[in-house]
């Protein structure tokens, strides 16, 4: 079994700004991996052979791209149960990969999956581009 973690990666999308965005995305994925290796240990794993992995980039796509070059056959996959309006604009990232993916597929449905603390951070600094985007029109 292979227990996998996506950090998405916001460098791509702040390219243009000029702002060096790695320092930032390196301590996502410090605190991201500190929060996985917590989330294990609250998993009975015993007897089971398993191995964890962490990615970096665009959820969805990693995760694809994961499953097709380790060709993997059953994918369980937790869904934070977004919906209505917060699912039309933030999108889902199960649902994507349910929709591509070459293999079976189980959902299940979770309140609490890892929550990335810093994730929040760089929604706010996007919130406050937005606004001095906008305000360079006005």
């Amino acid at each position: 079994m292979i227990i996998l973690n996506v950090v998405k990666s916001y460098g791509d999308k702040y390219k243009n700004l000029n702002i060096d965005f790695i320092n930032a995305e390196n301590q996502m994925l410090e605190d991201s991996s500190k929060e996985f290796d917590s989330f294990l240990k609250g998993v009975n794993l015993t007897g089971v052979n398993w191995k964890k992995e962490i990615k970096t980039g665009r959820p969805s796509d990693e995760i694809l791209n994961f499953i097709t070059e380790q060709n993997i056959g059953l994918v369980l996959m937790g869904s934070t149960g977004k919906e209505g309006v917060k699912l039309f604009i933030m999108g889902s990232v199960t649902e994507k990969v349910m929709r591509t993916v070459p293999c079976s597929f189980i959902i299940t449905k979770s309140e609490s999956l890892i929550h990335l603390k810093l994730e929040k951070h760089l929604v706010d600094i996007d919130s406050i581009y937005q606004e001095g985007v906008q305000l360079e029109k006005d």
